[in-house]
């Protein structure tokens, strides 16, 4: 028998960088949709470049 040291949870292995990258990804998209996504985005940016109405 061998004693191997367990892995350390810090380690980085193959399969935590995917677990983190993911982790990322939803992060991500959860943040976009709470910024109201890009459809939201272009709305804003139509209304920016539209001139601003006069108030008579």
């Amino acid at each position: 028998m061998t004693d191997e040291k367990p892995i350390s949870p810090w380690k980085l292995t193959p399969g935590r960088i995917i677990i983190l990258l993911f982790g990322v990804l939803i992060v991500v998209y959860v943040a976009s949709a709470l910024m109201g996504g890009l459809g939201n985005y272009q709305a804003l940016r139509e209304a920016a470049s539209t001139p601003a109405a006069t108030k008579p």
